[in-house]
């Protein structure tokens, strides 16, 4: 406030630029109100059907469940308020989301549906300061969409090598000590939906459908490249496009009958890797984050530094929003890191503003989109 200089200038100067902006309490209250007023330009989420009898008779048993609704809500984005805000009439939880609809849309759909103490939730985007609502499928989700195709991804993770491929399964007990055994692995990752190992299919393909997406980001990470039973276990995501496959229901239709739907579309792994492929592929038209002056002689010369170097600026990127692929790109000329994320060029913009003239190992990086 006050200040023609940006705000990289002024956070470095703080003190300075701080004792200059700020006179008294009220300087802060003004501008929080005027934040307060102005959130409403935020995507809004309405979840219905989340808070009991027992959160309207306790106060601090309502406090307790909107801090447990904070924490799940901020799982798929950054909330632009830390207070919640409940509809008395609805008894529907209001909360907003920085960026575009794009993150809330996402968030609805990821949280639509779920399970919490016993009740089914509902999760609908508000899209106007009218009220009008719309369903999440209906929204526009974080999606790379390459001529009309969508390449989001669902909650269902797939494992291949988890089984022998070419056994079938006909011990009854066999079989139910390998699901037991698949599911206990994967409720060690978060909270399962449902799991699925076709038993006379032979191709050697075990699924796990998660509640919540970071725990699919996390089961493929931890699991990848595990050795179970003398088999190295191949681990990934199956798309939204991949369970529509051969179907002419809308996404929501195929999750909700998700068991049936995958095998009608998975006969084979050659038939996720021909998805993967092509999603690879076709990413190219996702946005481009190209972060500068990031990585260092030793990473250049030593891979093992590279390849940690790599994994953290994976994470701190990750931050911002969902990649569309674990891997980064190096250009070997520039000595750059080339990075991509779905949905549109806002979600990159936003990251490369986040990350620019951070200071990393000592040294400033620049991000550009």
């Amino acid at each position: 406030k006050g200040s023609n200089e940006g705000y990289d200038y002024c956070l470095n100067n703080w003190i300075e630029t701080i004792q200059r902006a700020v006179e008294s309490i009220d300087d802060i209250l003004i501008d929080e109100t005027s934040v307060s007023y102005e959130m409403t330009a935020c995507p809004v989420v309405v979840l219905s059907n989340i808070l009991t009898e027992d959160d309207f008779e306790d106060e601090g048993c309502m406090e307790e469940s909107l801090e447990d609704i904070r924490m799940l809500a901020s799982q798929f984005g950054s909330l632009s308020s830390e207070k919640l805000h409940v509809d008395s009439t609805s008894q529907a939880v209001h909360l907003s989301y920085f960026g575009d609809s794009n993150i809330a849309a996402s968030a609805a759909a990821q949280m639509d549906n779920m399970v919490i103490g016993g009740q089914t939730i509902s999760a609908k985007v508000l899209i106007d300061q009218k009220g009008s609502t719309t369903k999440p499928n209906e929204a526009k989700l974080p999606q790379l969409s390459v001529a009309g195709v969508i390449y989001a991804m669902s909650p269902i993770v797939y494992l291949h090598g988890f089984i022998e491929e070419g056994e079938a399964i006909d011990d009854d007990d066999e079989y139910e000590e390998i699901v037991s055994d698949l599911q206990d692995m994967a409720e060690n990752v978060g909270p399962i939906h449902s799991t699925l190992i076709p038993r006379h299919a032979k191709n050697g393909l075990a699924f796990v459908r998660f509640r919540n997406m970071e725990d699919v980001n996390a089961a493929k990470d931890c699991w990848d490249g595990m050795v179970i039973g003398g088999l190295k276990v191949k681990v990934g995501v199956i798309t939204q496009r991949l369970l529509q496959k051969g179907s002419n229901e809308g996404y929501d239709y195929c999750l909700n009958n998700w068991i049936e739907t995958i095998q009608r579309a998975v006969e084979s792994i050659d038939d996720i890797l021909i998805d993967e492929t092509s999603v690879s592929y076709e990413m190219t038209a996702c946005p481009v984050v190209v972060l500068s002056n990031i990585l260092t002689e030793d990473d250049f010369e030593d891979e093992g530094c590279m390849e940690e170097s790599l994994e953290d600026i994976r994470m701190l990127a990750s931050q911002f929003g969902p990649l569309s692929s674990e891997k980064l790109h190096v250009d070997s000329t520039s000595q750059a890191v080339h990075l991509s994320y779905f949905g549109d060029s806002n979600i990159a913009a936003s990251a490369a503003a986040q990350m620019d003239n951070m200071v990393i190992g000592g040294q400033t990086i620049s991000a550009k989109v």
